[in-house]
């Protein structure tokens, strides 16, 4: 519903976090005001350690850290499964938004999670690839 929302008036959907990520953000933004000698952190301080989060995880994502973190044999069956049908849906030298290619799956009945780390996976294997518009081919 939230993802729904978002995609409805154009905002970034959020993203759930861990209790512990959140607390490696607010550690984060301590250290970052201890470096400039402040015992209290601000705005600034929680800015900066949320963007540094974001670009780690985001590069973890990219590096497939994440891809044998928690995978059970269920949800690899899934993936390959969401592969198969990516490909089904991006003929070779063909071009399809990630939007609506993420549409359509998920509107089949597949998990959008699933769908993105397939995405993920895929391109690392460099069997999508993405330009300056998220567009996949």
């Amino acid at each position: 519903d939230m993802r729904r929302q978002a995609n409805e008036t154009g905002e970034a959907a959020p993203i759930p976090i861990t209790v512990r990520q959140l607390e490696a953000i607010v550690r984060l933004s301590e250290a970052l005001a201890k470096m400039k000698l402040s015992h209290v952190a601000t705005e600034n301080e929680v800015n900066e350690a949320v963007r540094l989060f974001t670009v780690s995880t985001m590069d973890a994502a990219r590096s497939g850290i994440n891809q044998q973190v928690n995978l059970t044999a269920e949800m690899a069956h899934e993936i390959k499964q969401a592969e198969t049908q990516i490909k089904r849906r991006i003929p070779i030298g063909n071009q399809i938004s990630e939007k609506r290619l993420i549409d359509d799956l998920t509107r089949m009945g597949m998990n959008e999670s699933i769908i993105r780390r397939a995405l993920i996976i895929m391109h690392q294997r460099d069997e999508v690839e993405y330009n300056e518009k998220d567009v996949l081919y």
